[in-house]
């Protein structure tokens, strides 16, 4: 019989209390994230795959709420399966929800963008967002179906709209953003969540500092890369053509401007300004 020596068995007990002690900080720092479904479908499935990488990369407690509509238009079973999720009801949801660390809605509806703006909290799902906000809980919307300015409703041939729908649209969507909705586009889930669990810098604070650097340069900017656009409402149509020595945008103090026109004025390296 081999001999076991003191050294050997006080390496085995290091060992396993090292790997007791992993498991145990592996459970503590897992994210709980709560995915909340509203009835939507335009680029439905690019959010169900950023929540599928993300669950690969993070492996995060998951909980699933679904809207009524949202379980009449989706497969919620699917879903849930593909996340390894548990479906909760919103209500009961409600229990442990000062223990979430985020949530995402990644189908964020007109309708459901309509009614957190205006506080009409009417269903559990829109219930459950609003509350999350109030008690500081990190919120991700996936805008694609709420914004009428996107790509997604200019497919479905939608490109007629007035300019006081689209306006009205438009300052939902910037209310949300107020609120501290974080509204971005569906494939930009996983950045956002990653920023909001491990980025220290996305803050208020750095939004604060990019605006005023982004001032400094609009001082510093001369009036040939300067032009004025006279519109209540400026969309991806106004941004596009411009030339791209436009270093400013000026537009009036009152004007709306859209998300996809933001995203290609950034592109193109110009600066919008009131």
């Amino acid at each position: 019989m081999a001999e076991v020596s003191v050294e050997l068995i006080s390496r085995i007990v290091k060992e396993v209390l090292k790997s007791l002690n992993l498991n145990a900080n592996s459970n503590f720092n897992k994210k709980k994230i709560t995915a909340v479904f509203t009835g939507g479908k335009i680029d439905y499935q690019k959010s169900i795959d950023q929540l599928k990488k993300l669950d690969n990369k993070l492996k995060p407690d998951w909980q699933l709420i679904f809207s009524e509509s949202a379980e009449e238009i989706l497969d919620c079973q699917k879903i849930a399966a593909e996340l390894g999720a548990e479906i909760v009801d919103g209500k009961a949801a409600l229990a442990n929800i000062k223990d979430r660390d985020l949530v995402i809605v990644p189908i964020l509806t007109m309708n459901s963008a309509a009614k957190l703006a205006s506080h009409i909290l009417d269903t559990d799902a829109i219930y459950y967002t609003f509350k999350s906000l109030i008690l500081g809980i990190p919120v991700i919307a996936a805008k694609n179906a709420a914004d009428l300015s996107g790509e997604g409703w200019q497919e479905f041939g939608l490109n007629k709209i007035s300019e006081t729908l689209l306006s009205d649209n438009q300052k939902h969507l910037a209310k949300l953003q107020s609120y501290g909705i974080k509204v971005v586009d569906a494939l930009d889930i996983i950045e956002t969540a990653q920023k909001i669990f491990y980025d220290e810098s996305y803050s208020n604070e750095t939004v604060h500092e990019k605006f005023e650097t982004e001032n400094e340069k609009i001082s510093q900017s001369t009036a040939q890369n300067t032009v004025f656009l006279d519109k209540k409402v400026i969309t991806y149509r106004e941004i596009n053509p411009l030339a791209e020595n436009i270093d400013v945008v000026q537009v009036r103090e009152d004007a709306v401007i859209t998300p996809y026109a933001r995203d290609i004025a950034e592109n193109k390296g110009m600066i919008i300004c009131s």
